[in-house]
């Protein structure tokens, strides 16, 4: 689909009136804020894969309940999230 679709792009885009890379900026802070939580969860993704052939299932699931605090915190920092006093206790405690 994505080949069809850059194809189909690039044959057209001379007669378009708006090709879509008018305001197109490869590295800007919106994104750069989602792309690095982004990225984490691709490698701790990649990660339960790996802790899911070594571990017995009662371990894995307690290793697998700690992947709420990055996000938290990562949250907070990244996206501006704001937690109250009791959310934090709470995600500090897992989750």
């Amino acid at each position: 689909k994505l080949g069809i679709a850059l194809c189909t792009w690039l044959w057209q885009r001379k007669s378009l009136n708006y090709t879509g890379l008018e305001s197109f900026q490869l590295v800007s802070w919106p994104t750069a804020a989602y792309a690095v939580p982004a990225t984490f969860f691709i490698v701790q993704n990649n990660l339960v894969f790996l802790a899911l052939s070594l571990l017995d299932p009662p371990t894995f699931q307690l290793w697998a309940c700690f992947k709420i605090i990055p996000v938290g915190v990562l949250a907070r920092l990244m996206l501006g999230q704001r937690r109250s006093s009791v959310q934090w206790v709470s995600l500090l405690q897992g989750g």
